[in-house]
């Protein structure tokens, strides 16, 4: 099973995403509890408290999983990428570092707004 994205949501909204193996990225929540994730795309490893919300993408999931899934860096805070706006998206979709993923995901969610950009070459 391939690993997209290693990621989970704590109960006060904090998304813990792991990139790698070899760090830990730990939360405690406003509920007091300790939440951590470890892994990154080798293997999904989860610490602490279990009611989280979870964000892996794997390639076993579907399509709309994992659009409704896939998180996007901006501020310094992870966020869904459905819920960044239109023009953002544009501009992630035209940035030279987008993965092919985020490509794909961003042309599947202007798509279904009816946003129709600049040309998305």
């Amino acid at each position: 099973m391939r690993i997209i994205q290693n990621a989970i949501q704590c109960p006060d909204g904090t998304i813990l995403l792991s990139s790698n193996n070899y760090e830990i990225k730990r939360h405690i929540d406003a509920n007091g509890k300790e939440y951590a994730i470890t892994g990154g795309k080798f293997y999904l490893e989860r610490l602490g408290a279990n009611d989280y919300k979870e964000l892996s993408i794997t390639e076993n999931h579907s399509l709309q999983f994992a659009i409704r899934n896939i998180l996007w860096l901006t501020n310094k805070k992870y966020k869904m990428l459905i819920e960044v706006e239109s023009p953002h998206l544009e501009s992630i979709y035209h940035h030279k570092t987008s993965s092919l993923f985020h490509k794909f995901a961003i042309v599947e969610i202007l798509t279904q707004r009816k946003y129709w950009p600049r040309r998305l070459t």
